[in-house]
């Protein structure tokens, strides 16, 4: 399951099949590799998913405004990221630091 997907269980903190077994997703996190950022899903099972980032690149969203949480779909309105800074820490800040989320985003979408 990619990251479409694991977006929905975040946002319905549920459960979903992984590797043909159900597990839930505890943490997301993001390190630096040799080709760069990589989110590293962690899950209930103690296996780790990981797939490269910019977020919103992996969400497939638009690279013009307006722009849109990657996680949940919210809106902002303007051009940027206006309100994002509070909206993320209020509903996702469990999955990731704001700060890293903000790292995670390539040229285009920052």
């Amino acid at each position: 399951m990619g990251f479409m997907g694991l977006r929905q269980e975040w946002t319905q903190g549920g459960e979903f099949e992984y590797d043909g077994e159900p597990v839930r997703l505890i943490s997301v996190g993001v390190l630096m590799n040799a080709t760069g950022p990589v989110a590293v899903y962690r899950l209930n099972n103690g296996k780790n998913h990981i797939e490269p980032v910019c977020l919103c690149c992996i969400a497939n969203q638009p690279t013009d405004p307006p722009r849109s949480c990657p996680i949940c779909g919210q809106a902002f309105k303007g051009k940027g990221w206006a309100g994002m800074a509070q909206h993320w820490k209020a509903r996702h800040q469990d999955l990731m630091p704001y700060d890293r989320f903000r790292d995670t985003l390539c040229e285009a979408h920052q």
